[in-house]
């Protein structure tokens, strides 16, 4: 089943939305630069344990192959993503501020690192360019589980983690 625009576009994150979903605690997105075409897959998880606490790892799609066919036509199929994503470290978030770690196998100047480092920055102050786009990549943003309810894959968070999110 190929999937049309409008439905790819339910993928989408809204500019007031998307620092929140970064930080939701374990999400998944791909941006796309619509006037160069570039695309890159991060996933940013919240630490679990007490000694890193308020720490978010950044880990950072490398597999280009995918990184070119994410928003392509059929990688939607089923409301699943047919796209395996190979992810590495590169740093972390603390304070709202994004480290590059020494412990990443890339770089600090690595294009990735770079990316994220502009992304993360233009986030936090609402600064994202018109042709920047912001898609979660059918998880949960804050637990990962897959998104299946119409609504969860409009918002990006599933059903169980909106009560929560709506708690807070």
């Amino acid at each position: 089943m190929t999937t049309t625009r409008q439905e790819v576009e339910k993928h989408l994150i809204s500019r007031d939305k998307q620092k929140e979903f970064m930080l939701a605690g374990n999400s998944r997105f791909t941006i796309y630069n619509s006037k160069s075409g570039n695309k890159f897959s991060f996933r940013v998880k919240k630490s679990k344990k007490d000694k890193f606490k308020g720490i978010f790892f950044v880990e950072v799609d490398t597999n280009l192959e995918n990184r070119k066919r994410i928003l392509e036509e059929k990688i939607f199929e089923d409301n699943k993503i047919k796209h395996s994503f190979q992810y590495n470290y590169v740093g972390y978030i603390k304070n709202e501020r994004y480290i590059h770690s020494g412990k990443s196998k890339l770089s600090e100047d690595s294009e990735y690192n770079k990316v994220f480092d502009w992304l993360f920055r233009n986030v936090c102050a609402n600064m994202i360019p018109d042709e920047m786009e912001f898609f979660h990549n059918n998880h949960c943003a804050r637990c990962g589980k897959t998104l299946r309810v119409p609504e969860s894959i409009v918002s990006g968070f599933g059903p169980e983690c909106e009560k929560i999110r709506n708690r807070s």
